[in-house]
């Protein structure tokens, strides 16, 4: 206590204390000052987390224009009709291979039966090679051309 008892009449003196007193005045205020924003903030905080989240907001379903509501159906039902078409085909083309490799088996089945085959036998069982080939080489082009047709319409939709 002895520090308050000490009288110092030098203004210097007293004036370095007053302005220390002020400034640590102002410090306290800052320091309250961002207590109490802290404060605010840690508030603001625990409000929002105690705050239960609201489910997003349901926008109202699109209004469809029933003409191209029309329209597109009738695309999808045209590309329909279109995709049966090439099943069928293809049900068709493959149909007819199996007959043809069913038919060229049974030949050459034929032949081995009826003993070792013949330079002739050959070249006619070759020919008959050749042209499956060449048929199945049509309907696999036709195909791919086909499928790359249908792929086209398909990307335009």
């Amino acid at each position: 206590m002895g520090l308050f008892k000490k009288r110092t009449k030098d203004p210097a003196e007293i004036q370095r204390l007053k302005d220390e007193v002020a400034s640590m005045a102002k410090r306290l205020d800052a320091s309250d000052e961002a207590k109490h924003e802290l404060g605010s903030t840690v508030d603001g905080l625990v409000t929002r987390l105690n705050t239960p989240i609201a489910p997003p907001p349901t926008e109202p379903p699109p209004i469809v224009d029933p003409e191209e509501f029309n329209r597109l159906r009738a695309r999808v039902l045209r590309l329909a009709e279109r995709i049966d078409a090439a099943d069928q085909r293809i049900t068709a083309i493959s149909t007819e291979l199996a007959n043809q490799i069913t038919e060229l088996s049974g030949d050459i089945e034929g032949i081995n039966a009826a003993g070792p085959p013949t330079d002739e036998i050959v070249g006619e069982l070759r020919d008959a090679q050749t042209r499956l080939a060449a048929e199945q080489a049509r309907y696999q082009i036709a195909f791919r051309q086909d499928m790359a047709s249908l792929a086209d319409r398909l990307r335009d939709l």
